[in-house]
């Protein structure tokens, strides 16, 4: 069964989402290492518990479609045949 492994959020601000998910809801920042200065970054992932919470500040934020899941299987090759198989169109990174 695949696991859940990485959201990655499309913002327009980075720093301020970034420092909300920590101030406000505890989540550790594990990248960038030195997070005391967040206001030039345009990727911070932070640790969420049993998967990874990313903010990137590289894309085009819409109304919907912001949000990016990241799916970590043990066999890409035959995950990706099974989803196409059920009609399933895929966007792959191997990270």
């Amino acid at each position: 069964m695949p696991d859940l492994y990485q959201i990655i959020l499309v913002a327009n601000n980075v720093n301020r989402l970034a420092k909300f998910y920590r101030d406000a809801l505890g989540f550790e920042i594990t990248y960038p290492e030195s997070a005391t200065d967040l206001s030039k970054e345009s990727w911070v992932t932070l640790n969420s518990g049993s998967c990874q919470l990313a903010i990137h500040g590289g894309g085009e934020v819409r109304t919907s479609g912001s949000v990016i899941l990241s799916i970590k299987v043990d066999d890409l090759e035959f995950a990706t045949f099974d989803l196409k198989k059920k009609g399933s169109t895929l966007n792959q990174s191997t990270k």
